[in-house]
């Protein structure tokens, strides 16, 4: 398994000098730790198939977005088995987006919902970006727009961005 901590401290739940410095600087969250100690519980109990593999959490009210650049298949496994399980454990949604470009994490994190499209909206104080969502994939997103909004903002790094329905 891959993951910002190493597998021993992932194993044990007691945190190296290394990772411990980690989690200091804020490289690491312990979320990420948790997630890391569970998809470890999973690998022992061949309830993953495949190198799970992940670079970060985000926290977002009651979604945890978990990012990677491994395969996805891998961490959402078979009828959804291993999201399920981590979504009972950590008691938070979890969506797992696959860490490239801005689109298609966006498409990732509003799947099922369909994307119609993102626009940068040029303003005299700053650029707004605006995710267009069709009105009526609302009830297909997997949080309220508030909290979809704020994850999508902690992905692009950028609090100017807005989701509007159309």
């Amino acid at each position: 398994m891959q993951a910002p901590i190493c597998t021993t401290c992932a194993r044990s739940g007691v945190l190296c000098p290394e990772c411990r410095k980690k989690l200091e600087n804020n490289e690491i969250t312990k979320l990420d730790i948790e997630l890391a100690g569970l998809l470890c519980k999973m690998e022992d109990k061949e309830l993953i198939k495949g190198e799970a593999s992940f670079e970060r959490t985000i926290a977002v009210d009651s979604l945890l977005l978990v990012l990677t650049k491994g395969d996805i298949p891998t961490l959402i496994g078979r009828g959804g088995r291993v999201v399920r399980y981590l979504s009972q454990n950590l008691r938070k949604t979890v969506r797992v987006i696959k860490d490239t470009d801005f689109k298609t994490q966006v498409m990732d994190l509003i799947a099922p919902a369909r994307l119609l499209g993102i626009n940068i909206v040029y303003k005299p104080d700053g650029d707004e970006t605006l995710i267009i969502i069709p009105k009526e994939d609302e009830s297909k997103l997997v949080a309220d727009l508030g909290t979809i909004e704020k994850a999508a903002c902690l992905l692009l790094g950028n609090d100017n961005l807005k989701i509007k329905l159309k």
